[in-house]
């Protein structure tokens, strides 16, 4: 039944006087569903909705597969938008087409050759054809393609950037870097001339070049296969090219390389072994808080004033110790070494600063300076100094690439440097990690990860601040925000790999492999409605609802609305639930409201085991609400408290040698233990009673106690015989009034015997120098289970047997001879002891004549 939500405030007020009650106990404590990360929120299903690793649910951007691609055409591996016109480099056998609407129309084919890539030059459109005739070729007005130049010794054109009348071309497989000017490019030559249009920037160890960036400083960046390897390349005042590698990837191919608006390089690596399906490392499955974009750091130079003297560097010496310190020029790239784990910057540039100084200028410092001045302290302010000056001189190195130390020094002075380890093409990776991952590198140099996954990453973009990466084989599209540290999955689509993607003003172009589609996502234009469904929320038992909250940011003309459903099976579709509730529509907050409250609403889905649901949020063309927590208060019916197992034992007899004159008799404390818990979570009380057998009636042990065992000294108020013990549990202190719950369970029946046996009718007949003890054993309750005498000034008891040979009554006869006595007075000291270790001593005097 579906309550109106007035028979249902009624409904809970009865249910739930917890409610208003002053006091601490609740009648049952309300639980909640809370859903706030991205490990909460990914079990449920998004429409049109996304959920970032931060654990928040947005609108995804709109995707539009554009017409349909030719059958011989799978993979895109280039997108070129010119003006009004859209073309598309596609294989694998290379195909030129052009987007026209819903239409492809093939400009070119070009058998057994690939164009990988594709760019614009001087208003065309400029191919670089990949085979055994290698080329350089534009797109004339007719449709026709023009080559530009030919390339007899290159095999592939992986990337191009044309720079003013050049074209810089990242080549392979003999791993070059070549910028070739088409007007002055020559393609026959004299012996020994040189090509004026063809200069080599760089000659690399590694097989191929990949792909090229370059910053507003028009410094070249290039990434390159089997090293994974990442080189900054800068054209010097006389025109050669001085190159340096910044990054050394783990991985061993870098497949895609950007310089934001920044100059920030982010290079992607690409090794087909690590792209595996799944993720690499469990979604964030908790709240740790959300990283800041950093604040403005003050890089104003230091002052003259402010810089501490130091002396001079002396000038170098020998010349083979400047080489080997040089950056790398052009058309030369020296065998790479493993990178070694980065130096602390302040450690390493002070270590620079003190070997700048010669040991004759620091043992003459050490002569004039006072002994006071060399064994103090530096100051506060001489550490700042140093510092700053550290930080500018290591600045200075990483970006001239170069931290040289000075003649006079060696490897052997400060800290030793850890051995590197020779790398060749062959040599491969040395323990790769798991994935896939993006680096980030500024300025300065300075190395982090922002990404890693289970993908290839194909092709980086940015848009707006973020990184928009292409991945294989899911086919799968990130939104990466580094300064928050924000990762979104904003689109999976059907096909197998992402290698061409292209910002046009606010759409994103993808081009798609296995299958080949050309797709237009919309970055700026979110989805207009795009819906979140929970996964079913279990509570264990039938319960009512309470009020759900939800903390969401919604902008201006945006909005969040929120259903619920409740039902007693697991799966919505095995069995009818309850129809979706009507929807609580949430608008922009009133100006001065805070956005981090949360908003309310009452869940009017009716009682039951399983509940949803569903968020439905309204974009407009430019903004999307975000949802960034749902909490689903309930409160379960009382049940009763269960007590699974009750026992009751008494401790072991004493533990002394079976025959010492010195033995105690049995602790008559009873040990009460049981096992209980409540459905609920609330804290119980036990109140233990016990019940001679007989008897209806239940005497108290003790009341409201508090811990699951229990000593009961018996001797107190049990005499002996057969009793029950029963423990009752209550759930008063979380449940006021009627609404405590109790909850019993008896023992087994338990014997309580603190009483020792009797010796009956003992004696002693002599007979000459022998002498007979008899009598009977007698216990009220517990079978007799030893018995044993001895004579005179014994240390311990001869055990005696019963007439019939086994202790198995609580009466037994028994008789002993004792023979070959001395003549005179003797005394002989019976123990008799039942089965719970109860026993009593009896001593009879007799004579020998």
């Amino acid at each position: 039944m579906i309550f109106s939500n007035k028979i249902r405030r009624i409904a809970l007020a009865t249910a739930c006087t917890f409610m208003a009650a002053a006091t601490p106990a609740l009648a049952v404590q309300p639980e909640t569903f809370v859903q706030s990360t991205e490990a909460d929120f990914s079990k449920g299903v998004n429409d049109k909705t996304v959920v970032t690793n931060l654990g928040d649910i947005k609108l995804s951007a709109q995707t539009k597969v554009i017409g349909e691609m030719p059958e011989q055409a799978s993979i895109i591996y280039d997108i070129q938008k010119i003006g009004d016109k859209t073309y598309l480099a596609t294989g694998p056998e290379a195909k030129l087409l052009e987007q026209v609407g819903e239409v492809f129309k093939e400009i070119a084919s070009l058998e057994g050759e690939q164009v990988f890539t594709i760019t614009q030059y001087k208003g065309k459109l400029l191919l670089g054809i990949s085979g055994a005739n290698t080329r350089l070729a534009t797109l004339e007005e007719d449709g026709s393609l023009k080559t530009l130049v030919e390339l007899k010794d290159v095999r592939y054109i992986w990337d191009m950037i044309p720079v003013g009348h050049e074209i810089v071309v990242a080549s392979g497989i003999e791993g070059e870097i070549l910028a070739i000017n088409p007007d002055t490019f020559k393609t026959e030559l004299e012996e020994g001339e040189e090509n004026p249009g063809l200069t080599t920037i760089l000659d690399v160890e590694q097989a191929n070049v990949l792909c090229l960036a370059m910053n507003s400083n028009m410094q070249l960046f290039a990434g390159t296969d089997t090293d994974g390897l990442v080189y900054r390349i800068t054209k010097q005042e006389d025109g050669s090219y001085e190159a340096f590698v910044i990054l050394d990837a783990k991985e061993p191919e870098i497949g895609a390389i950007i310089v934001d608006t920044n100059d920030i390089v982010y290079a992607g690596t690409a090794d087909a072994n690590q792209a595996k399906p799944g993720r690499i490392s469990e979604i964030v499955g908790q709240e740790k808080g959300r990283p800041e974009e950093p604040a403005p750091v003050n890089t104003e130079p230091v002052g003259p004033s402010e810089i501490p003297d130091v002396p001079p560097a002396p000038e170098p010496v020998s010349t083979d110790a400047v080489n080997a310190e040089k950056p790398i020029t052009t058309a030369q790239a020296p065998e790479v070494e493993e990178q070694t784990e980065t130096p602390q910057p302040e450690a390493e540039a002070a270590q620079v600063d003190q070997n700048e100084q010669s040991e004759e200028e620091k043992e003459e410092a050490l002569e004039q300076a006072p002994d006071e001045e060399i064994n103090a302290e530096p100051t506060s302010e001489q550490r700042d100094r140093l510092r700053e000056l550290v930080r500018q001189k290591l600045l200075s190195a990483r970006n001239s690439g170069t931290l040289q130390a000075p003649a006079g020094t060696s490897a052997e002075g400060g800290r030793k440097a850890a051995p590197s380890v020779a790398r060749s093409k062959s040599s491969g990776k040395q323990g790769p990690q798991q994935g896939n991952a993006i680096y980030r590198i500024d300025k300065d140099g300075f190395v982090s990860q922002v990404f890693r996954e289970s993908v290839m990453i194909l092709k980086l973009v940015e848009d707006n601040g973020r990184l928009l990466v292409g991945t294989g084989n899911e086919g799968q599209i990130f939104s990466i925000n580094p300064k928050i540290g924000e990762t979104t999955i904003v689109a999976n689509l059907d096909a197998e790999q992402v290698p061409a993607m292209q910002v046009v003003g606010a759409d994103l172009l993808v081009g798609t492999a296995n299958p080949a589609e050309l797709i237009d996502l919309t970055q700026a234009d979110t989805s207009v409605r795009g819906t979140y469904t929970s996964p079913v929320l279990d509570a264990s038992q039938v319960s009512l609802w309470g009020t759900l909250r939800i903390t969401a940011n919604i902008p201006e003309g945006t909005s969040v609305t929120v259903e619920t459903r409740s039902g007693n099976v697991d799966n919505p579709e095995l069995a009818p639930w309850s129809k979706w509730s009507q929807a609580k529509v949430f608008m922009p907050l009133a100006e001065g409201g805070s956005p981090l409250q949360p908003r309310e609403m009452l869940v009017a889905s009716p009682p039951a085991r399983y509940i949803q649901y569903r968020v439905t949020l309204m974009g407009d063309m430019n903004d999307s609400p975000v949802v960034g927590r749902v909490a689903t208060a309930y409160v379960t019916p009382n049940l009763r408290p269960i007590i699974t197992s009750v026992t009751t034992t008494f401790p072991e007899p004493p533990k002394q040698q079976p025959n010492a004159k010195k033995v105690g008799q049995p602790n008559p404390n009873m040990n009460i233990k049981w096992e209980a818990y409540d459905p609920n979570g609330d804290k119980l009380l036990y109140t233990l009673q016990f019940q001679p057998s007989g008897s209806n009636r239940w005497v108290n042990i003790v009341k409201d106690h508090e811990q699951p065992s229990f000593e009961w000294n018996t001797s107190l108020r049990a005499p002996d015989g057969w009793y029950y013990v029963r423990v009752i549990a209550s759930d008063k202190l979380d449940n006021p009034g009627d609404m405590a719950l109790n909850y019993s369970r008896r023992s087994e029946p338990i014997l309580v015997d603190n009483t020792p046996p009797v010796a009956n009718d003992l004696q002693v007949k002599v007979s000459g120098r022998n002498a007979t003890l008899f009598g009977t054993a007698l216990d009220n309750f517990s079978p007799i289970h030893k018995i044993g005498y001895l004579l005179d000034d014994e240390e311990f008891f001869h055990p005696v047997l019963p007439d019939d040979l086994i202790f198995d009554s609580t009466q037994e006869t028994f008789s002993v001879t004792l023979p070959d006595l001395l003549a005179g007075q003797h005394v002989v000291t019976v123990k008799i002891s039942d089965e719970r270790g109860n026993y009593v001593l009896q001593r009879k005097l007799f004579e020998i004549k």
